[in-house]
């Protein structure tokens, strides 16, 4: 592995252990394969136009993967409403190959029966910028794709409230990288006690 490589995870990794969240991704498009057209050709023949697209998988097929997301949260002037500017980066795995997805935008999550003692149940929604990068083995090059996503979300504070105050959360949204896809997630999320809400 080149030391850039290894300087780039090492950075990664200190600045997701700062604050964000790490989880498991599945993501599902449909196909955008589109059937050879027989049309008549000014030569008085018929010709077989063929257009393909390859946009977002390879295939209907689930993908599967893991995502790193950073997310630090800034209290409102609503009681429980936090936003959170968001970045994230996902490896997802599919037949043949695989994508690396790259998010950008925000988050507003609102805790429920939260109390000066305990933290409470909270909901959320994220929307976010994408980039998609498709990865055919044994093909050089890659196949970029720019779309958006939209994500429902809710958590439950795990522990006891602590430095890092941890939250499991699950994630299920709609996403269109050049056609409209299913987006799932389940993970980890860090709130470190300088970010208080």
């Amino acid at each position: 592995m080149r030391a850039s490589r290894i300087r780039f995870f090492a950075a990664a990794g200190v600045v997701v252990g700062m604050t964000g969240c790490a989880s498991f991704e599945a993501h599902r498009s449909e196909s955008d394969y589109n059937a050879p057209v027989d049309q008549l050709s000014s030569g008085g023949g018929l010709s077989r136009n063929v257009s393909t697209s390859s946009v977002a998988s390879s295939s209907s097929d689930w993908e599967y993967g893991v995502g790193a997301r950073i997310a630090p949260g800034f209290a409102t002037g609503s009681p429980g409403v936090t936003v959170h500017p968001m970045a994230s980066y996902s490896y997802l795995k599919f037949d043949g190959g695989h994508d690396d997805r790259f998010e950008f935008g925000g988050q507003l999550r609102k805790a429920l029966g939260q109390s000066a003692t305990s933290r409470g149940f909270w909901l959320g929604a994220e929307a976010a910028y994408a980039l998609l990068r498709e990865h055919i083995d044994n093909v050089d090059g890659s196949d970029n794709t720019n779309g958006f996503s939209a994500t429902a979300m809710a958590g439950m504070p795990v522990g006891d409230a602590s430095k890092w105050n941890p939250s499991l959360y699950a994630g299920v949204g709609y996403s269109h990288y050049g056609s409209s896809g299913i987006n799932l997630r389940l993970g980890l999320d860090l709130q470190p006690w300088f970010l208080k809400r």
